[in-house]
């Protein structure tokens, strides 16, 4: 499922989503969600200027549609919908055409011709809610079909479900895995000896699958608050990675999901497509929809 708003990322995002359908023999569903407006605003329009604009957003849709067909020998189907929520309406949307994933982007601002990091508002929501993965993206899409996986590693328990999911991707894509960590104090066992011992589990794991994989533990200043900068470094260090693999995190006294602080700055920064999973509630990859 791609969400389109004709953008600049929309259509980095729309690059990539084609770049997956490829390769699977997958098909896209491209959505525009018309929000509806209340209030003063929704006096301004009548209902056949609506009508207007939206006949006008759907025959862009469908001449768009029409287009990736030819282009890339793949089923695009388009539709357009209203709602007062963009976000749950695309995260509905996902539920009911049975979508294994949501591509998007990410969502810009600028502030006297800088642009800023920042995830936008829509996007955020949709990573928060989704029970599906959502790939965002940021940038031109360098490699759509995603050669080289990225899996930032840390100690926490959802790293096994993130190494599935590695591995899942992997297969599908012909891809290679790159496993990073950081390390603060080489000096500390009680932090050196548990992360080597997961990164050999992992690398174990992921061979003993058939994949390719590189591992490496990047030793940090102190002063780094997160391994969100050492990961950024990595990413533009290394040159070749075209997808980054984040959990989100679930709060334990809510049934909803949130995004946590690290999750966040890393989708932010990142300069490369990155696809989030909420952990235990992932499910199973499932193509051709």
């Amino acid at each position: 499922l791609v969400p389109m708003d004709f953008s600049e990322q929309a259509t980095y995002a729309l690059d990539q989503a084609c770049g997956i359908a490829k390769a699977v023999d997958g098909k896209i569903n491209l959505l525009y969600v018309h929000q509806d407006k209340k209030g003063t605003l929704a006096k301004l329009f009548s209902e056949s200027q609506v009508e207007l604009f939206d006949k006008a957003v759907k025959e862009k849709l469908d001449a768009l549609a029409r287009d990736l067909e030819k282009e890339h020998q793949i089923k695009v189907e388009t539709e357009l919908v209203h709602a007062k929520s963009v976000a749950s309406k695309i995260v509905a949307k996902a539920d009911e055409l049975k979508s294994a994933m949501i591509v998007m982007g990410k969502g810009r601002m600028y502030d006297e011709g800088l642009e800023m990091l920042i995830i936008g508002s829509v996007t955020s929501r949709v990573i928060r809610y989704s029970k599906i993965p959502v790939i965002s993206v940021s940038h031109k899409v360098e490699n759509p079909e995603l050669k080289v996986i990225m899996l930032p590693l840390d100690l926490t328990k959802e790293t096994r479900q993130k190494v599935s999911w590695g591995v899942r991707l992997a297969k599908i894509f012909g891809a290679r895995i790159k496993v990073v960590s950081a390390l603060w104090d080489k000096s500390n066992p009680e932090v050196v000896n548990p992360l080597v011992a997961q990164m050999k589990q992992v690398r174990k794991f992921i061979e003993d699958a058939g994949i390719p994989v590189e591992t490496k533990i990047v030793e940090s200043c102190k002063e780094a608050k997160t391994m969100v900068p050492i990961m950024m470094k990595y990413i533009e260090e290394e040159g070749d990675i075209d997808l980054a693999l984040i959990m989100t995190q679930q709060e334990t006294d809510f049934s909803q999901f949130f995004l946590g602080s690290t999750a966040t700055d890393f989708i932010r920064n990142c300069p490369i497509p990155v696809m989030t999973i909420v952990p235990h509630e992932t499910g199973k990859i499932i193509w051709g929809y």
